[in-house]
């Protein structure tokens, strides 16, 4: 792998990442991603910095559009990092005791950049920020098939559209490995721009499209 540097300052400063503006509006801030299935086995990460810290800020989310059900939500919940695998609820916040959820309380601050990752092997789940593991719990492997479909910026209540818990904030160079990574390979990849060739790397985004451009583009060739 020969990846190209990317530091964090200028990743976020070059305005090369997707703004959200938190707003519940005629035209609010979205993307949805379309279905993805990484495995029972995945690595998850992404660059994200709020603006403004909500309630509720959902960063991405894989949701079964045919039942509502949060196969995978990753958000900051009431001061805390919430990690979501298989909730029948449609509300963020309600599940970090019904075994779940992994919920581990964290002081974020505005206009700070924070590199989140969530490794996931089977039935084990652990959380990174900035490359360290805040917390790890056992839950049920998400349930992704063919029908998850992925949204970053906002959460779905009704599996189809994504409108509430809406973050106010930027996000960056998403990526989704089809394998459990290690701690050394987390902190290894993050500052790190990908060809979108790298083994094991099911999906990326850079967030490198020109403001305002209306989509966002997978450099690994997967679709």
């Amino acid at each position: 792998m020969t990846p190209l540097i990317l530091l964090v300052s200028s990743a976020l400063a070059n305005g090369n990442a997707i703004s959200f503006d938190g707003l519940a509006n005629n035209n609010p801030d979205q993307v949805v991603l379309g279905t993805l299935n990484a495995g029972s086995s995945f690595t998850a990460e992404v660059w994200v910095q709020f603006d403004e810290i909500n309630t509720f800020n959902t960063l991405f989310e894989a949701v079964n559009p045919m039942t509502s059900r949060n196969a995978f939500y990753l958000g900051y919940v009431r001061n805390q990092w919430q990690i979501e695998a298989n909730d029948d609820s449609v509300i963020e916040g309600d599940s970090c005791a019904d075994g779940v959820a992994l919920c581990t309380p964290y002081s974020v601050s505005v206009d700070t950049p924070y590199h989140v990752a969530v490794v996931v092997d089977g039935a084990d789940f652990e959380l990174y920020v900035n490359g360290v593991l805040e917390d790890s719990s056992t839950m049920t492997a998400p349930i992704f098939g063919s029908l998850a479909v992925w949204g970053m910026g906002a959460d779905s209540d009704n599996g189809s559209s994504f409108t509430s818990d809406r973050m106010d904030g930027m996000q960056d160079e998403l990526r989704l490995w089809s394998r459990a990574f290690t701690a050394a390979e987390v902190q290894c990849t993050q500052n790190y721009a990908l060809t979108g060739a790298e083994p094991d790397l099911y999906a990326a985004y850079p967030m490198d499209e020109a403001p305002g451009f209306p989509s966002t583009a997978d450099v690994t060739g997967n679709g």
